[in-house]
């Protein structure tokens, strides 16, 4: 079983092959291109690096939201046109897969993971996660973060992960940063431990979690008249 995944659902994108849950290569781009520009790129310089092309991939595997909302189009039209002809796609979480870095570890941690969603707000979930498992405490959602510090009060031992960590941990200081960033790796690791959601292309979507900014514009200035 071959998995190729790819994550740009934020600033960064990065790109993963596996076989047989082996990690066979993977490249991570920062370099502030569009997506557009280094999304397929590097899919294929994982490929080329593992010896494999394409049609060799069994399934697909993509982060569908929260996120950025074009990194998110950009990512689920990629995959939607590499496996359009019978190949299947598995759609995960984007803040699911920033908790899979610490299945592994010796203890359990309350994982706190955020995205910048702007407009003083976080994409936020909890989990638990170490010793070989990771557990969901609560829905993927936007708050605020006086909302995030109320619900994470009960919880012990939190450390936060993803882009929107930075932002957050300088304002609540007393929650760690682990500098835990999501990645088309962990998007991929997560992916075989998933597989009864491979699905055809054509029924993935992406979750927004809630309406853009110029929906929310739109919808004021209805309001407003």
């Amino acid at each position: 079983m071959r998995i190729l995944s790819l994550e740009c659902s934020a600033k960064a994108a990065s790109a993963a092959v596996f076989e047989d849950n082996i990690l066979l290569a993977e490249e991570f781009n920062a370099d502030g291109k569009t997506h557009s520009e280094t999304l397929m790129p590097s899919a294929k310089n994982v490929l080329d690096k593992a010896e494999l092309s394409f049609s060799d991939i069994d399934i697909y595997a993509i982060t569908n939201g929260p996120g950025s909302f074009t990194g998110l189009r950009i990512g689920l039209a990629a995959v939607k046109g590499l496996a359009f002809l019978a190949k299947k796609v598995i759609t995960l979480s984007t803040l699911e897969v920033m908790a899979e870095a610490f299945r592994e570890n010796n203890e359990k941690t309350t994982v706190l993971c955020l995205m910048d969603a702007r407009a003083g707000q976080f994409y936020t979930a909890l989990f638990e996660a170490g010793c070989g498992e990771v557990k969901r405490l609560t829905e993927d959602s936007a708050l605020k973060g006086e909302e995030i510090i109320e619900n994470i009060l009960k919880y012990k031992n939190v450390v936060a992960a993803g882009d929107g960590a930075n932002l957050f941990c300088e304002k609540y200081s007393e929650i760690k940063n682990s500098g835990v960033y999501q990645n088309a790796t962990l998007t991929g690791r997560l992916a075989f431990r998933n597989l009864d959601k491979a699905t055809l292309a054509e029924s993935v979507q992406v979750n927004y979690l809630r309406k853009s900014q110029a929906e929310r514009e739109r919808e004021a200035r209805i309001n407003n008249k």
